[in-house]
């Protein structure tokens, strides 16, 4: 019997290790294979491919190929991915645009946006996700996802641009997230919730031609700053939209000033 549970372990393994490769994102692990997101050069020019709550950044050799796709759905074929940390997020050093993000069902007849709603120096923002069509859509809120970025400070992120995301793989259905690093000696920390509407249906019922809004606030540390919501994206297998992006100042906290 326990020759037999080693035999097929050791047939399995090949299968299971081709599988983690082709197929990364649903293990968390991050790997050559079909990419899909929203195209984003953030205020300092990196690039990433923005998917939900995903951030997938292209390398600055390799970036210039997809700016003329800029707020634009793609699917790519990388080649060449390297993550530091699983799960976390990574960088696609080689690859090819295939063309247009398969279409999804989640994302269709939604329009989003992003609007600074700052009070009393605190960075808060409210978000806006509009029914376009003639039918009933149902927001997955679980599939909506915050992205801050930062200037780059810590030298493990797996960006190599000059920013890299403070906040990521956080979704609007959790209340709050965040976290605290340490990097050159300094402490730095970023954490966001979600003000508005508290509780939050999942799904969410938008009727036709109508809106649908949640606010939420940062506490973050002092420095430069630039937010996007991204939302679908299938596990970066699917088309995604993204919303506009605002940017901002933290001079200390309760010093907050739109850029």
């Amino acid at each position: 019997m326990h020759r037999l549970l080693k035999s097929v372990w050791f047939t399995t393994l090949p299968l299971l290790l081709v599988l983690a490769l082709t197929t990364p994102l649903r293990s968390g692990m991050r790997g050559p294979g079909k990419y899909s997101g929203v195209v984003v050069f953030d205020r300092w020019d990196t690039c990433f491919l923005l998917s939900g709550p995903y951030v997938t950044y292209i390398s600055s050799a390799a970036k210039e190929a997809l700016r003329p796709y800029t707020g634009m759905a793609v699917q790519i074929e990388a080649t060449r991915v390297f993550q530091p940390v699983n799960p976390g997020d990574a960088i696609i050093r080689e690859y090819k645009i295939i063309g247009s993000a398969p279409e999804s069902k989640l994302v269709r007849n939604v329009a989003m946006r992003l609007d600074p709603a700052f009070h009393d120096g605190i960075p808060a923002f409210r978000i806006s996700f509009r029914n376009t069509g003639n039918a009933d859509v149902w927001l997955r809120a679980d599939e909506v996802g915050i992205a801050v970025m930062g200037e780059k400070r810590n030298p493990e992120s797996p960006s190599n641009g000059r920013s890299e995301a403070v906040i990521t793989r956080v979704n609007l259905a959790s209340g709050s997230s965040g976290g605290e690093w340490v990097a050159d000696g300094h402490a730095y920390h970023a954490y966001y919730k979600r003000e508005y509407p508290s509780p939050l249906p999942v799904p969410v019922r938008i009727a036709p031609q109508s809106v649908f809004e949640a606010g939420m606030t940062l506490d973050i540390s002092p420095g430069e700053y630039q937010v996007v919501i991204g939302y679908g994206g299938g596990v970066h297998e699917e088309e995604s939209i993204a919303s506009n992006t605002v940017s901002f100042r933290l001079e200390f906290p309760g010093l907050a000033t739109l850029e």
